[in-house]
């Protein structure tokens, strides 16, 4: 038979029983035997003696219960010892004294706050957690970045500059190349805008802006401007972009240059830089390329 702590209090606990209802309840019953056989002689003694007989015998009864309860009504109503425990818990093995009060008791448990579950209050709880305010915000991804925002050169190269290196003035302005029978038409915005200014008196031409053109030869490329540009003007004659108006080497009147139909050409306008004389502001346009028609 396996080692069982419990099975050994059980057995422990009835055999005390035995032994107490053959002790006390043997003992007890005989001397309520005893004074039952004695009733008919004790009558005949007077009421008082009957009464004590009654009250002998009553006491010899309860004594009996008293002692049967105290050896054996425990294991009898199901309530165990609770210094007795199982063999893998140390904790008391307590029942209730029978399943009407189990009910009540579990009644009781469910109409109250006590392990109600994890929003029940209880003392042990510990404080409440401290508020750090609301969640950080997300910011989302950085913004991609959609490069520059404004026009930009279409040449690249390095280049010979004929005239004053004008690539560190900022570009104010988007130029749009087209032709239009035998013009070449340079459309920007600044045409209304940059200051006037006029030139080789006393004609009194005034004009606000230079146009550039950019060429090749013999493997490079040059920069140099071909013309003046008055007010609100935007279109010149395709015969002006030639050596005759540019006017410096290798694109000079000596050279005899034309651009050949197909060629790729750049071109470009500023303030004035084409004669130091006579200056208004330091802005350009984007380099825009065009092949000649």
């Amino acid at each position: 038979m396996p080692d069982d702590a419990e099975l050994r209090a059980t057995v422990e606990k009835k055999r005390r029983c035995n032994d107490a209802q053959q002790r006390w309840g043997r003992d007890a019953m005989g001397f309520d035997l005893y004074l039952f056989r004695r009733q008919r002689t004790w009558d005949s003694t007077g009421t008082a003696a009957s009464h004590t007989l009654g009250v002998m015998t009553s006491t010899a009864r309860l004594l009996c219960l008293i002692c049967w309860i105290a050896a054996c009504a425990p294991d009898e109503l199901g309530v165990r010892d609770s210094g007795v425990s199982g063999p893998d818990t140390g904790a008391t093995d307590a029942q209730p004294m029978d399943a009407r009060t189990t009910d009540a008791t579990v009644d009781a448990m469910a109409g109250s706050d006590v392990g109600a579950g994890p929003d029940a209050t209880s003392s042990d709880a510990g404080p409440p957690p401290i508020d750090g305010g609301p969640p950080p915000i997300d910011a989302g991804p950085p913004p991609v970045d959609a490069g520059p925002t404004g026009p930009v050169d279409e040449f690249t190269e390095s280049v010979t500059w004929l005239h004053p290196d004008i690539s560190g003035w900022p570009i104010t302005t988007e130029l749009t190349v087209t032709f239009s029978g035998s013009s070449i038409c340079l459309e920007y915005d600044r045409k209304n805008v940059w200051p006037e200014v006029e030139i080789f008196p006393p004609d009194g031409t005034l004009v606000v802006a230079n146009a550039w053109v950019f060429a090749q030869d013999g493997g490079r490329w040059y920069a140099g401007t071909f013309e003046w540009m008055r007010p609100g003007q935007t279109c010149k004659a395709m015969s002006a972009v030639d050596g005759n108006h540019v006017k410096v080497r290798p694109f000079d009147e000596a050279s005899g240059w034309r651009p050949a139909s197909g060629v790729v050409l750049y071109f470009m306008v500023s303030g004035l830089i084409r004669n130091p004389s006579y200056r208004n502001v330091m802005e350009r346009s984007n380099i825009v390329r065009v092949v000649w028609p």
